[in-house]
């Protein structure tokens, strides 16, 4: 009686050790756009967390600020938004969006002004 339920109870498991990571991958890669209404990926040549250690995903999937030069959080954690979900500044010294409401990159690959300064 023991060998058939430990048998049972192994057969059980690897059945569903299988099953779980297959659904959490399906999950994930679907979940990988947007999060909290903040741009993640490269849509509306919005930055992008690539080069030059510029605005990287930590609170949310929203930008932060890393390096001199890149924009500044300040709504949670998050940039304010203006068009089309990019990200724009409020601190001085930050760019200003130009193309479309998304900050154009050039330095480094962080986002840069056009304005003055």
């Amino acid at each position: 009686m023991t060998s058939v339920l430990e048998v049972a109870a192994l057969a059980g498991l690897v059945v569903a050790l299988p099953a779980c990571p297959s659904d959490d991958s399906e999950e994930e890669t679907e979940t990988s756009t947007t999060d909290g209404g903040c741009p993640t990926t490269t849509d509306g040549g919005c930055p992008t967390t690539t080069d030059g250690g510029c605005p990287t995903t930590t609170d949310g999937g929203c930008p932060t600020t890393t390096d001199g030069g890149c924009p500044t959080t300040t709504d949670g954690g998050c940039p304010t938004t203006t068009d089309g979900g990019c990200p724009t500044t409020t601190d001085g010294g930050c760019p200003t969006t130009t193309d479309g409401g998304c900050p154009t990159t050039t330095d480094g690959g962080c986002p840069t002004t056009t304005e003055s300064g």
